[in-house]
């Protein structure tokens, strides 16, 4: 579905920003693709800096060496419901009957 504000199915004006129409359930995978592709990189960044052993140098502290499982394990968590969100998405536009 092109970006426009009626929707090309049941000719209804879209939501500016639901994901799929509100009437019909039509997708518009031009808002959902961003939010696989924004999840995916969130989970893998999570991933990874969940997975590194960083080398702690002797008698040094640092605030970042701390923080990076912390934030590996909120990116992870943010990427999870972006992916979770477009495969709803994706599956209630996919049910559409034209």
């Amino acid at each position: 579905m092109a970006k426009s504000s009626v929707c090309s199915n049941c000719g209804n004006e879209l939501q500016p920003q639901w994901l799929v129409c509100k009437h019909c359930h039509q997708a518009r995978w031009d808002m959902i693709t961003p939010y696989f592709v924004g999840g995916a990189l969130f989970v893998v960044f999570g991933w990874y800096s969940l997975t590194q052993e960083i080398p702690i140098p002797s008698g040094w502290n640092s605030i970042f060496l701390v923080m990076l499982p912390i934030l590996g394990a909120i990116f992870g968590v943010i990427g999870v419901v972006m992916l979770l969100m477009g495969i709803i998405a994706a599956l209630r536009g996919m049910s559409v009957r034209k």
